[in-house]
C-alpha cells in the first residue's frame, strides 16, 4: 500500500534566489495527505553550506505548523511570476529550534516526516549543486481516495475564491 513518487530534481545554480525556499512544511503541499516520508539525497557532489544546501529544524515535525502564504524569498521577488509559489511559516513561529543543515555526500539519504520543517540556502560556490527528492505515502488513512498524489487544496478557483495571487 506504499506510493513511491519521484524523482523530482532540483539545481541550485550559484547565487540565484529565484528557486529558494524559506522555511515550510510539505503537509502544507499535500494536506489531504496525512502519512508520507520526504527522501532528499545530493547527487553529482556533495552538499555543503558554501554550495546551497537544505537545512532542517531539529523536533519541528511534532508541532502543527499554521498554514500561511508566501510567494518567494525576499521582497523583491513579489508579484513576480518567475519566483515559486510558497507557504511559508514566518521567521517569528520558528523561534528556539535548532537548525541543522543536510550537508552530506551523493548516496546519503536524509529522511523526513511531513511536517518537519526545512528550507534551501543560497549556493555561494562557482558551480551548481543538485539534489534528488522523493515521497513515500501510506493511502490507508489519508482523507480522500483520490490516485491524484499530488493533489493540492488550490487550483485555478482559488482565484475566483478571493486568493487571486496564487498559483500552482
Amino acid at each position: 500500500l506504499l506510493v513511491i513518487t519521484g524523482p523530482h530534481f532540483r539545481i541550485n545554480i550559484p547565487e540565484a534566489k529565484d528557486r529558494l525556499y524559506l522555511w515550510h512544511s510539505e503537509s502544507h503541499w499535500y494536506p489531504k495527505r496525512r502519512h508520507f516520508m520526504n527522501l532528499w539525497l545530493p547527487f553529482i557532489r556533495e552538499k555543503t553550506v558554501q554550495n546551497g544546501s537544505m537545512y532542517l529544524l531539529k523536533a519541528s515535525h511534532k508541532k502543527q505548523w499554521d498554514f500561511a502564504e508566501f510567494n518567494g524569498y525576499d521582497k523583491s521577488s513579489l508579484g513576480n511570476s518567475e519566483y515559486f509559489l510558497q507557504y511559508e511559516v514566518p521567521q517569528s513561529e520558528v523561534g528556539g529550534l535548532e537548525e541543522a543543515g543536510a550537508f552530506s555526500k551523493p548516496g546519503d539519504l536524509v529522511m523526513f516526516d511531513r511536517n518537519t520543517l526545512h528550507r534551501s540556502s543560497i549556493n555561494q560556490s562557482t558551480l551548481p549543486s543538485y539534489s534528488i527528492e522523493f515521497r513515500i505515502y501510506d493511502y490507508r488513512r489519508d482523507l480522500t481516495i483520490s490516485s491524484t498524489t499530488g493533489e493540492r487544496p488550490y487550483g485555478s478557483s482559488a482565484t475566483a475564491g478571493g486568493r487571486p495571487d496564487m498559483k500552482v
